[in-house]
């Protein structure tokens, strides 16, 4: 039988892996996502094909940056802190894309808004 510690410490192992696997489905419906709608982007942003492929773009170099750091913030804070910092970041990203970079009255964000806001 496990004792009162033992059982908090394994539960708290599978909390973290699910914390884990949230931000890794989360990314994985923005990475791959994101991009499938490349055509409606082009249309409703008024994006031409070099607009489109360096918005999409961003999103790749946002990745090769963010493992970098990542690596230098996990060393430094452990991996549980720079996971849901990584994840609650993300949300607020993509929560004022949500608000602030779609194109609506009249309003349509150019290339290079949503290119930083992507990386």
């Amino acid at each position: 039988m496990l004792s009162e510690y033992e059982f908090e410490k394994s539960r708290h192992k599978w909390i973290i892996l699910g914390i884990g696997v949230f931000s890794q489905a989360i990314f994985s419906f923005a990475y791959a996502g994101i991009p499938i709608t490349g055509v409606i982007m082009q249309k409703e942003y008024n994006f031409s094909i070099y607009h489109l492929g360096l918005v999409l773009g961003c999103m790749g170099l946002g990745v090769a940056l963010s493992e970098l750091l990542w690596g230098l913030l996990t060393d430094k804070f452990g991996d549980r802190r720079v996971l849901i910092f990584g994840l609650s970041t993300m949300g607020m990203v993509f929560t004022f894309m949500a608000f602030y970079l779609v194109p609506a009255m009249g309003f349509k964000p150019n290339y290079i808004q949503l290119g930083i806001a992507l990386l």
